[in-house]
């Protein structure tokens, strides 16, 4: 999805921009305060979670030839695979992400649309792999997990997993005058963009028809995925910029995504099996703020 300088779009819902910290513009149940400290059932997949990174190879990812530079299994079943496409007759295309559902059988993974991958071997961070991909070829690699990522803790355990939208609370303050709507069920640019139009604010972007943002993932390696109804992922890091107070910090530097950001912000709060994720930002003195509610 091309997002280009799509300030309200990137506030609405792929995260993608500096968002500056803005006041609740009005009551209607919804908080900032800091997060209580309870804990949700564990994602299905939380011991399985791992992010590998991959030799050069020559994998088939949907029917192209691709070096696969990583495969990302995140702890709610969701995998991400990183890839760029093999220069052959064409130019490559640059850095794609392949991602969908994944299940466990013993020692494999069925990454349903793409490959099943068998761990026959672990030493250290030291994986030995083979991905069989739905051509029926198969690749033995040496996979590397990943250092580092995520502090561990109640509110990452919460957090990372693949989340659905519920509802997205919109609140606009445009000159001096507030309103706010919820929006049931996913995420719809369309319908949110035009109503924020209604009610004064110029926004010149560039929006595909039928933007609907369906899911967000969190990984424990610090990935961050938002999935749309048609197929598209935009891809993205985050980390923790306060676990207290449930202020995570999120950035990318994907020229598929039009632009890069570092050091956006959003917070976090849980509510039994709820994640109410808040962003706000102000847009040529506008305040906006949206409120996703989200289960899994």
């Amino acid at each position: 999805m091309k997002m280009k300088n799509s300030l309200l779009l990137m506030a609405l819902a792929a995260m993608t921009l500096t968002l500056a910290s803005c006041s609740k513009d009005d009551d209607n149940g919804n908080s900032n305060d800091t997060p209580p400290a309870q804990t949700i059932t564990a994602p299905p997949y939380k011991d399985d979670a791992v992010k590998l990174s991959l030799p050069d190879n020559n994998i088939s990812v949907g029917g192209l030839k691709a070096n696969v530079s990583a495969l990302e299994l995140g702890e709610g079943g969701t995998y991400i695979v990183t890839y760029t496409p093999v220069a052959t007759t064409r130019a490559a295309d640059g850095t794609g992400y392949k991602t969908g559902k994944y299940t466990k059988s013993n020692n494999s993974y069925n990454l349903a649309g793409f490959a099943t991958v068998t761990i026959n071997g672990k030493s250290g961070s030291t994986y030995t792999i083979v991905v069989k991909t739905t051509d029926g070829v198969s690749t033995e690699l040496n996979a590397t997990a990943a250092t580092g990522g995520v502090a561990t803790g109640t509110m990452t355990d919460n957090l990372c997993r693949t989340w659905t939208i519920e509802n997205t609370r919109l609140t606009l303050e445009v000159e001096g005058i507030t309103a706010g709507r919820d929006f049931p069920g996913t995420c719809n640019l369309n319908a949110i963009i035009a109503y924020a139009k209604d009610r004064g604010m110029e926004i010149n972007d560039e929006v595909e028809e039928n933007s609907v943002v369906t899911g967000i993932t969190f990984s424990r390696a610090g990935t961050f995925l938002i999935s749309y109804m048609n197929g598209k992922n935009d891809v993205g890091k985050w980390n923790w910029a306060s676990q207290a107070s449930g202020t995570i910090s999120y950035g990318w530097n994907d020229p598929g995504m039009g632009n890069s950001l570092e050091n956006g912000e959003a917070t976090v709060a849980f509510d039994g099996s709820k994640c109410k994720l808040t962003l706000g930002a102000t847009i040529d003195g506008h305040k906006l703020q949206a409120i996703y509610t989200l289960s899994f």
